[in-house]
């Protein structure tokens, strides 16, 4: 961090001094604060003894980095063992304060996002090094598309935009396509798609080899829509054990088994949405059009491009657009400085009542606008090189639905 970022940490901070061997947190304690490294070196290590020695160790932690940062984030126990290597100075922030510098200081916030997302990310020879049957095979795996929705604006229509995008890729290119609910605490996938799951990511967290052979033994749900399920954990609390390493080889096994993986996400960028956001070929950035969406996807926007993502990936799709009462859209594309993949109208009424009849609103009005819309960002999706030239207002509308009716070359 900069010696400005530590300006700003001064005010809700509390400077200790630790002298080498002492250990700071045990794994397994209560998350209760926050620190980062003014000068010195921490060891941060798992399944150590009582004494901070042997174990395997995670990092050592320099000048200007931090840690414990997890816990306190998402109010979880230690997840690894902190031992003070040599006598170090530490910024200490308390839990309590936490929340406000977050807040206070969105600058800070990115840099913490940007860490942690780097500190997970495995070593690139490692992901690329060939497997005993990856030499064996002669023929290459195949590799679904992975499309991730995601927000940090809630309400935006992510849930929604997920189900039946991948019902309309289903549809526009007959492959196989799973949707994986990704919104670990509060998935509503199942709910959209009228289904009862008996196993779900908590219950594959226990499993020790996760195989595409496994998976179909219960751990994908059919749908009446011809798209596959993996389920988000039933409870809340059970989201804690759902982490990083299970996430990256359940898409990656999905890939050699489905031709797109369509993913659901929630509204805070912590380590599970970020894995999810680096795995994707496509990211579609929902956001209705206001000015707090605006201003959220604008941060979103930053902090992606801290993180070192491709520009290419990156959609941002307006949802819930109402002329009558919503910004417009080219205001909309020259504050972000991005053109908007897709502009899906608002059809609140609909949606709703689809939602409660436990039916796909691209399935139960396949006619009204949105659903079109639906469709055509579908097809730029699944084929980006076939011709989209055809205007907005051709496609659907009212003159849409006529011409469609008396088919009159829609």
């Amino acid at each position: 961090m900069t010696d400005d970022d530590f300006s700003k940490l001064v005010k809700v901070t509390a400077e200790i001094s630790v002298s080498a061997g002492t250990v700071l947190f045990r794994q397994g304690d209560e998350s209760n604060a926050f620190y980062i490294v003014k000068s010195g070196k921490i060891r941060i290590v798992q399944n150590c003894n009582d004494d901070g020695s042997g174990g395997r160790e995670l990092a050592i932690l320099k000048d200007g980095e931090f840690f414990g940062e997890m816990g306190v984030i998402e109010d979880s126990p230690r997840m690894a063992t902190a031992v003070v290597q040599e006598d170090s100075a530490l910024l200490k922030v308390k839990r309590s304060d936490f929340d406000n510098l977050m807040a206070l200081n969105p600058g800070i916030a990115m840099k913490i996002m940007v860490t942690i997302t780097r500190r997970f990310k495995p070593d690139p020879a490692i992901i690329n090094a060939p497997q005993p049957q990856q030499q064996m095979s002669s023929s290459p795996s195949k590799s679904g598309m992975v499309i991730v929705a995601n927000s940090i604006t809630g309400g935006a229509g992510v849930t929604t935009l997920v189900c039946n995008l991948a019902y309309e890729l289903q549809k526009a290119t007959k492959g196989k396509v799973v949707v994986l609910d990704g919104s670990t605490q509060f998935g509503d996938l199942p709910v959209f798609l009228d289904v009862i799951p008996k196993l779900t990511l908590y219950q594959l967290s226990e499993e020790t080899d996760v195989t595409m052979e496994m998976l179909n033994k219960g751990y994908v749900h059919k749908t009446a829509f011809n798209l596959d399920l993996v389920a988000a954990p039933m409870k809340p609390e059970q989201a804690d054990v759902i982490t990083t390493d299970l996430l990256r080889v359940l898409v990656n096994n999905l890939q050699t088994e489905y031709d797109f993986v369509v993913i659901d996400t929630y509204s805070l960028m912590q380590e599970p949405v970020l894995t999810l956001l680096e795995l994707a070929d496509v990211i579609l950035y929902v956001m209705t059009p206001d000015i707090p969406a605006m201003k959220n996807c604008r941060l979103w926007m930053e902090l992606v491009k801290k993180l070192e993502f491709l520009e290419e990936k990156i959609k941002i799709v307006v949802n819930k657009y109402d002329e009558r009462g919503a910004v417009d859209v080219k205001a909309i594309e020259e504050k972000l400085g991005n053109k908007a993949f897709a502009i899906l109208p608002c059809d609140h009424v609909g949606v709703v009542d689809c939602i409660n009849k436990g039916v796909l609103f691209n399935v139960a009005r396949p006619n009204d606008l949105l659903a079109l819309k639906i469709v055509e960002l579908a097809k730029k999706i699944a084929n980006p090189d076939a011709d989209m030239s055809t205007p907005v207002s051709e496609k659907g509308g009212f003159w849409g639905v006529i011409k469609q009716r008396f088919g009159l070359g829609v």
